[in-house]
């Protein structure tokens, strides 16, 4: 059902604030929230991408999100938000492949992202797909809570391409 789902991402527009932000509160505790703001922001700067997956019949709530931003030599992972009811069923996964895509497509080199130390599920998650551990961040999101740096290094060119 959910690899299905990926057929119906797009990219995010300005009248997707209010299901991203339900999203958001689904999925983050609250030191780990972004701010209505901040995906406001996020949603119109040319550097961002925000990317949402929503089913096709209740399209006002996001099943899940993806956040990139582009850099000159790489795209940082910023964030996948899978909603909880829609969990465990690969949809993180199908995100986590359209990210590389895209970095390849526009042509950078690595794909980066932090992730908190302490969350190993999350820190093996990322590995199982070809994160290795750049850098240890101590402190990185507060005192005591140290992020690790990952970074998956890729070939420029895109699967679709010779």
């Amino acid at each position: 059902m959910f690899a299905e789902m990926i057929s119906h991402l797009r990219r995010a527009i300005p009248k997707d604030l209010e299901g991203l932000w339900q999203l958001e509160l689904a999925c983050f505790e609250p030191g780990r929230l972004e701010t209505r703001r901040t995906l406001q922001r996020s949603l119109k700067n040319p550097k961002h991408e925000v990317w949402l997956c929503a089913h096709p019949i209740e399209t006002a709530q996001a099943t899940a999100a993806l956040y990139l931003r582009v850099y000159r030599k790489t795209v940082r992972l910023h964030s996948i938000a899978v909603h909880p009811s829609a969990q465990g069923q690969g949809l993180g996964s199908l995100l986590f492949d359209h990210a590389r895509k895209r970095t390849q497509t526009l042509g950078r080199s690595y794909l980066s992202l932090e992730a908190e130390q302490r969350n190993t599920r999350l820190c093996s998650w990322y590995a199982r797909h070809g994160f290795r551990v750049h850098r240890e961040l101590p402190n990185y999101y507060a005192p005591d809570r140290p992020a690790l740096r990952m970074r998956l290094t890729l070939d420029k060119r895109p699967d679709c391409c010779p």
